[in-house]
């Protein structure tokens, strides 16, 4: 069932059509659509109860499985060239993010859409029954929801130069044919790319010829396209001519959708149309956002680029995360096939001239593909300037430490009665912490290092008190002060992650109080490129999971509010007491952590065995494993290095 009010009630209609006396035999749920688990679950109780079932599945908001809303929606972004309404969702734990990887973050968004209620949901399960008799509950920010309200078309800052581009040379002026196969596109077929290539070619007076495939392949998006130029003058082509690419003769391959493009040149009876010897490729190699909810954002990329670079020109490829790169530009992922028509109309790959390229993005805007030219251009520049595709991390790896110290203390400067005072404890504690270790950022790794111990004692404060600021310190540097050379250095930066991720448990408190918090505010509006200026209006919505267990009944309540209980659950730092906080299990592994650095500092002598075990603590609090990692694990680890934990997993 669609989701709105104009829809027809499936339950209800199906609940009159029972009758009174087999109501008892029939159970009539809800769920839904995109939230997995909670469907999976009923299907299971179903299964079990020996009763008649009915499931309505609920798709949205927003709508995943209703053709005509979504093309409705996409023509809508189309028109405008971007969306009023943008919603990005990730989980209440990003706040609290010190330094993941990119394929991590994507992942957990990915989830974190998926359970995304659309209203407050509450639920009531039968668990087994244990003596003595269970009690107990908690609450957890589960999910963050940011709405970006737009009056008009976004634009990112650029520091590439502005002066004019260079004409490119043609690389298949020479022939009487040109071939171009196009692997995903936007829209209903022939789709927006094939309609500028389309236009290009009718302008420079070519006879154009082409055939497309309009089977949907994703949210907004069909599968592919063929487009062949001819010269009018040549009348070898006349006649007989279809628009069918024999195999591997394709000269341009642009790959809007990955999996289309892998099909393009793969043993598809009707395509292969990619060869090393001749063909040219501009490849999309990241994911929309319909395929990163279907779990691709693990796929081996390096792989796929390999793959194809088999099948194209040594001289003749460009792979770029497109679909990335202009949700972060533009805030419009759509746009990267008229991105990519540039990177290869500048490269060279495209047989058509400055204006014949400049007319057909005009005649695709007149269409309705707003800011064509736009796109276009930015493509141009994108192939002469590879700087352009670098896109900012989550943890703003590039930006240097002082940066972060200064705005740190600037918003110590605005937080109540005595922020002089903690802004300035704040100032000198980071100075003699960094005083204390000169040498810390000689390399990459003591960048970072140094970058993470920033934030990790600003959060501490954050956290619970300056207290805990000054513990973390005082044992990094002495772990740093404790070995000879360059090896307390390299202890040094190999401790500050896991322990500063050991340390900030991540309970209901701390992560509210990160969600809130003027940092993750910034990096939002950051991300989102919100500009009160311009009119946008940001509104965040969060969702908290409270669970409450009874004897032998679970009652669960995921409640979706605004930043109200947020600020509650924030507020509440200052008065529950430091050992109640978080689970003891993590306090545990806080504990083993803090007295693993405490003897790497002591036994000075054992370098290798600790720089052993501090190395995987570091990777494990990289990736996440440390917050789930066990507690048996961790001892032997400390004890007998990373081989023990090996041979227990």
């Amino acid at each position: 069932q669609y989701h709105g009010g104009d829809r027809q009630n499936i339950e209800r209609l199906a609940r009159s059509m029972v009758p009174a006396e087999h109501a008892d035999q029939i159970v009539i749920r809800r769920s839904k659509i995109a939230d997995r688990e909670r469907t999976l679950q009923i299907i299971r109780e179903l299964m079990q109860s020996g009763q008649h079932g009915l499931i309505v599945l609920i798709d949205g908001p927003p709508a995943l499985y209703s053709t005509r809303q979504r093309n409705a929606e996409f023509h809508e972004i189309d028109q405008r060239g971007y969306q009023v309404m943008q919603r990005v969702i990730w989980p209440a734990e990003r706040a609290c993010v010190i330094r993941q990887p990119a394929v991590l973050s994507e992942a957990e968004a990915a989830e974190a859409r998926a359970v995304m209620p659309a209203e407050t949901t509450w639920s009531i399960d039968p668990i087994s029954m244990r003596w003595p008799p269970r009690l107990g509950g908690r609450i957890r920010p589960l999910v963050e929801q940011v709405e970006v309200f737009r009056m008009r078309a976004p634009k990112r800052r650029s520091n590439a130069a502005r002066s004019g581009l260079p004409n490119p040379t043609p690389r298949h002026a020479d022939r009487p044919r040109w071939f171009a196969h196009l692997a995903g596109l936007r829209g209903s077929a022939p789709g927006a790319a094939s309609m500028f290539l389309i236009h290009a070619g009718e302008h420079m007076g070519y006879r154009v010829r082409y055939r497309f495939s309009p089977t949907p392949i994703g949210a907004g998006r069909t599968a592919w396209a063929q487009i062949v130029f001819t010269s009018l003058e040549d009348e070898r082509w006349d006649d007989g001519l279809t628009s069918t690419i024999p195999f591997g003769e394709s000269d341009l391959l642009l790959g809007f959708d990955r999996i289309e493009t892998l099909r393009a040149v793969g043993p598809d009876d009707g395509l292969r149309v990619g060869s090393s010897a001749r063909t040219t490729g501009v490849v999309n190699t990241g994911l929309f956002e319909d395929q990163l909810d279907l779990g691709l954002s693990g796929q081996d990329t390096q792989a796929i680029e390999a793959y194809l670079a088999f099948r194209l020109t040594e001289g003749g490829r460009y792979f770029a995360s497109f679909s990335e790169l202009c949700r972060y530009r533009f805030h419009n992922e759509r746009m990267a096939d008229v991105v990519q028509i540039g990177v290869a109309f500048q490269l060279g790959w495209i047989p058509a001239t400055v204006d014949s390229m400049v007319h057909a993005a005009k005649s695709l805007e007149e269409l309705g593909y707003a800011r064509s030219i736009e796109a276009f251009e930015f493509g141009r520049r994108l192939a002469l300037d590879e700087r352009l595709d670098r896109l900012p991390v989550e943890d703003h790896a590039d930006e240097p430490t002082s940066r972060i110290v200064r705005r740190y203390g600037h918003a110590l400067r605005r937080t109540g009665p005595g922020r002089l005072a903690r802004a300035s404890r704040f100032r000198q504690l980071i100075q003699r912490t960094l005083n204390a270790m000169p040498e810390l950022e000689t390399n990459r790794a003591g960048r970072d290092a140094k970058r993470d111990l920033v934030i990790a004692l600003r959060r501490c404060m954050i956290w619970r008190s300056f207290d805990d600021s000054e513990r973390l310190a005082y044992d990094i540097t002495a772990l740093y002060q404790s070995g000879r050379d360059d090896r307390g250095r390299r202890l040094a930066q190999l401790a500050i992650l896991p322990m500063a991720e050991s340390t900030l448990i991540r309970d209901a408190i701390y992560m509210a109080s990160m969600a809130i918090s003027p940092e993750h505010r910034r990096r939002t509006r950051q991300r989102l490129n919100v500009k009160r200026g311009r009119g946008d209006r940001i509104e965040p919505r969060y969702v908290t999971r409270i669970e409450l267990v009874l004897v032998r009944w679970r009652f669960r309540i995921d409640l979706r509010t605004s930043d109200w209980l947020t600020k509650t659950l924030a507020w509440m730092r200052r008065v529950i007491p430091r050992g109640w906080r978080g689970t003891r299990r993590e306090r545990e592994v806080r504990t083993i952590v803090r007295d693993i650095i405490h003897r790497a500092t002591r036994e000075s002598d054992r370098y290798d065995h600790w720089s052993e075990v501090l190395s995987t603590l570091h990777d494990m609090a990289g990736d996440g494993r440390l917050r789930s990692a066990s507690i048996d694990d961790l001892k032997a680890l400390s004890s007998y290095g990373s081989a023990a934990v090996g041979q227990q997993d």
